[in-house]
């Protein structure tokens, strides 16, 4: 597990980051990574959890990456700024687990739509009770 949470990484810590391919876990919670850091993230084929957790310069339309990360299990984005538009490529992970959405735009229908599309995975949000 690496945990950087609040240590101000940014995108070109987040491209030093997805050097380590071995990488299991990794907190990135409250930390400055946008779309760009993301995608330097991509090739963390072994990546399982990804806490993405108030990271504010992420949007709905930055989540893409993740989709290239279909090792994922579990992924936090609790309090990012994103919204439905986001559901495209949260829906494309194979593997998820465990998705926590509190304090995000994603409503109620999105929410429906990812828990019938990942129906192995727990999809927590208040905006659709578990």
């Amino acid at each position: 597990m690496l945990r950087v949470a609040g240590s101000g990484i940014d995108d070109d810590g987040a491209k030093q980051i997805g050097k380590l391919v071995t990488l299991e876990q990794l907190d990135l919670a409250h930390t400055w990574i946008s779309v760009k850091g993301l995608a330097d993230l991509a090739g963390l084929t072994n990546l399982k959890l990804l806490n993405l957790s108030r990271c504010q310069r992420l949007r709905a339309t930055d989540m893409a990456p993740l989709a290239g990360i279909s090792s994922l299990e579990v992924v936090s984005l609790n309090g990012c700024r994103i919204g439905d538009r986001a559901v495209d490529a949260l829906k494309k992970l194979p593997k998820l687990k465990f998705l926590q959405l509190d304090n995000t735009d994603v409503t109620p229908a999105a929410i429906r739509m990812l828990r019938d599309t990942l129906r192995q995975a727990r999809v927590v949000s208040p905006a659709l009770a578990s």
